[in-house]
């Protein structure tokens, strides 16, 4: 009677064991590829609404405009904490860990933005506006390199 007690006791305890180990399991490729550009996706539809925005487009001050560039950075920060809570592949963790701190990056980039457009540093925000028409931000670049090494690595991430 003790033995069959013990039993299904010790197997549950095993099963929480193995649960809770699964939940930090890495993901498969297909799951990898399929978790970054559905973060992706979601991501690119917020910033697409932000910076679409009536009060970005034909602001009323600095100020405003800084406003709407902090919930872009709110919501760069958001995609590289999502993208940063994902286990991906052992072949992808380099390019993977670069992707989440591209994100990180840019958010802190927008958040500089807006901090110098707050303070009225005219200086700062032509130089964030030159770097951003050009595509050279930093956060970019490091975004840009990482989904270029991952589709190296055969993943198909932003469209490629």
């Amino acid at each position: 009677m003790r033995d069959g007690t013990i039993r299904p006791l010790a197997w549950a305890t095993v099963a929480l064991a193995l649960a809770a180990c699964g939940s930090h399991a890495r993901l498969s490729p297909a799951e990898y590829q399929k978790d970054v550009n559905a973060i992706g996706k979601r991501f690119n539809a917020t910033l697409q609404k932000i910076f679409t925005s009536p009060e970005l487009q034909n602001p009323s001050s600095l100020k405003q405009a800084a406003g709407v560039i902090r919930q872009g950075a709110t919501a760069i920060n958001d995609a590289g904490n999502e993208l940063g809570k994902l286990r991906p592949p052992g072949n992808a963790d380099a390019a993977h860990r670069k992707l989440v701190e591209g994100f990180r990056q840019l958010a802190g980039e927008l958040k500089d933005f807006a901090d110098a457009a707050n303070a009225g540093d005219v200086a700062k925000v032509k130089q964030f506006d030159d770097q951003a028409t050009n595509n050279d931000l930093p956060g970019e670049r490091l975004i840009q390199q990482a989904i270029t090494e991952l589709n190296a690595l055969g993943y198909k991430i932003g469209g490629s």
